[in-house]
């Protein structure tokens, strides 16, 4: 991984994305502190450093991979930012969004930017917070079916709560770019 980039990413975050509280997980779960990193992935510093760290990750751990997918909506930034930092590497990789529900209208996508991605090929998952990694897990499903292989994800930030685990017993690897003890929690 890439140091300098991600202290870039740790030091925007301990800047603007840690908040203390009492706050609701997205797996239902209760925590005294927050990382949100929407205010890192949307930030121009932190796209910027995202879309270099999560691409250059994603291709040293899946070197064939032609595309990137995210869940909407945490995953919509960074797939984006990654997708323009291929571009800047000269190795483009295609951006891919999972919906948790296909629209009801238009081409009732579930996975946005699928015909632009060769099936059966191999894609990395990413998304910015993993704490019980329900929303990759149903990422990955949704991707299988849709047959596509999906054997690793990058994450922003591991929250250390079990996600690694549960995304292993499915056979998909995580590389997290940095973890709570990064930030100082």
């Amino acid at each position: 991984m890439n140091l300098p980039l991600k202290q870039s990413l740790v030091d925007l975050s301990r800047r603007v994305a840690v908040r203390h509280g009492e706050f609701k997980l997205a797996g239902g779960g209760t925590s005294n502190f927050y990382v949100d990193m929407r205010l890192v992935t949307l930030h121009p510093q932190g796209a910027f450093t995202t879309g270099r760290l999560v691409f250059d990750l994603a291709v040293s751990v899946e070197p064939g991979t032609r595309a990137m997918a995210g869940p909407a909506v945490s995953g919509v930034p960074i797939v984006s930012a990654v997708t323009v930092a291929s571009m800047h590497k000269n190795a483009p990789l295609f951006g891919m969004i999972v919906r948790s529900a296909a629209k009801d209208h238009g081409t009732m996508s579930l996975i946005e930017g699928a015909d632009n991605v060769q099936r059966p090929g191999p894609v990395v998952l990413a998304d910015d917070v993993l704490t019980s990694g329900s929303s990759l897990l149903k990422a990955v499903d949704r991707l299988r079916d849709a047959g596509y292989s999906v054997r690793h994800a990058v994450v922003l930030l591991d929250r250390g709560a079990g996600g690694t685990e549960a995304l292993a017993q499915k056979g998909v690897t995580v590389h997290a770019c940095m973890d709570l003890k990064d930030l100082g929690i």
